[in-house]
């Protein structure tokens, strides 16, 4: 009998193991949960631009947002130019994102025609042909404070061969925000 009695009490024990006993458990939970969203940055002229010729039979005007809706873009036009002659141009340039950033502005790369010198010179600094090398800067803007931006070109010499020459340029004014 004492076989049987370790076989049976092998047999329970074994059952037990593999069936479990009722024991009772205690769970918890804790939980994180989570949202982010990422501000943005966005540049935006002021609505109304000034400007000024150096000289009365010079031609100056400035439209924002002429090729967008969004007023990202300043487009100046100067006309009537003799040598000597500038038109200057004023506005403020906005950002109405929700993020601070810095700008940086560099000139693209321009096109002119005829045997003239021009010039440009912005707030961030003389812009020259070719562009420089790293872009003009930087200066600091933060959501809802406009910086102030001025802009002055014009023809510095030329020779009979300047007369109805043309220059283009543009001025690419970069913000980033963030490190």
């Amino acid at each position: 009998m004492g076989n049987r009695w370790l076989v049976a009490v092998a047999a329970l024990v074994a059952v037990v193991a593999v069936g479990g006993i009722g024991f009772a458990t205690f769970t918890a939970n804790a939980y994180v949960n989570g949202n982010a969203q990422a501000g943005y940055l966005q540049l935006q002229w002021g609505a109304e631009p000034a400007s000024t010729p150096s000289a009365s039979y010079v031609a100056c005007s400035a439209v924002v947002g002429q090729t967008t809706t969004a007023g990202d873009t300043l487009t100046v036009y100067a006309s009537n130019l003799a040598p000597g002659d500038s038109c200057n141009f004023a506005d403020s340039l906005n950002d109405v994102g929700t993020l601070p950033g810095t700008t940086y502005a560099q000139l693209q790369v321009p096109t002119f025609y005829g045997d003239c010198t021009w010039f440009v010179y912005d707030t961030y600094g003389a812009h020259s042909y070719p562009p420089l090398e790293s872009p003009l800067g930087p200066i600091s803007i933060a959501p809802g404070s406009p910086i102030a931006y001025s802009l002055t070109y014009g023809l510095s010499s030329g020779n009979a061969g300047c007369q109805n020459a043309a220059l283009t340029f543009q001025i690419v004014i970069t913000a980033t925000a963030g490190s």
